[in-house]
């Protein structure tokens, strides 16, 4: 489905071309990988013990889409991510919602479809690769045992981004980021926190639809 999509941009001409372009990139918003760094639970508590750093964290989980619009432009898919990990505050669980769109540029590479309006970037040894940026989201960690809860807000912009590779024309299609989440505080321990968080991730979108919808997973590790 996303193949046919795409071939459509060689049948079509001028000012067609274009929008059918831009229409191509808009359903492959990628609410599926948005809240693919939501797992940032233990970097809150490495910032309060820093001998902990040595520990670090890891963590993993999945996301799928949904039809909310996070920044409110009317337009957009998102997605709803549900996780696990474990870092020197101890075990957490968590769910989040965020929304990403294509990064304006050149040169991404969706299924041999080379974007004049798309950003590329690197990835699985390439460099055309589908930059997306985040819009906005929120999320919340609970922990184990206390059972206190930490809040995050997405910090949107190229500060929060995800590469993707599409140049395959099935799933499952790999993912890269990095993104920047703003501690927003909770309850207990994590009540008066704040600062903001930096997360590397990386992941598969497993299966999507010709609309963008989709599931993937997605794994975390930091120090």
């Amino acid at each position: 489905m996303v193949n046919r999509v795409i071939r459509l941009l060689f049948l079509i001409k001028g000012s067609k071309k274009e929008k059918t372009e831009k229409t191509a990139m808009k359903v492959k918003r990628i609410g599926i990988f948005s809240s693919m760094a939501l797992t940032v639970g233990g970097f809150v508590f490495l910032a309060a013990q820093p001998v902990a750093l040595a520990g670090g964290f890891v963590s993993s989980g999945t996301s799928y889409t949904v039809p909310i619009d996070v920044d409110g432009d009317g337009t957009g898919l998102s997605s709803i991510a549900t996780y696990t990990g474990k870092g020197p505050g101890g075990q957490y669980t968590g769910q989040g919602i965020s929304e990403f769109a294509p990064s304006s540029g050149a040169g991404c590479n969706m299924n041999g479809a080379i974007s004049a309006t798309q950003a590329s970037c690197a990835i699985d040894g390439r460099t055309d690769g589908c930059l997306y940026e985040a819009e906005g989201g929120a999320s919340e960690n609970p922990y184990q045992g206390t059972f206190d809860i930490e809040t995050f807000e997405r910090v949107p912009g190229k500060a929060s981004t995800v590469c993707i590779d599409f140049h395959s024309s099935a799933p499952p299609y790999n993912t890269l980021g990095t993104t920047v989440d703003k501690i927003t505080g909770g309850t207990g321990r994590f009540a008066d926190k704040n600062g903001t968080i930096t997360t590397q991730v990386q992941g598969q979108i497993l299966t999507m639809d010709s609309l963008g919808n989709g599931f993937s997973w997605y794994k975390a590790n930091g120090k």
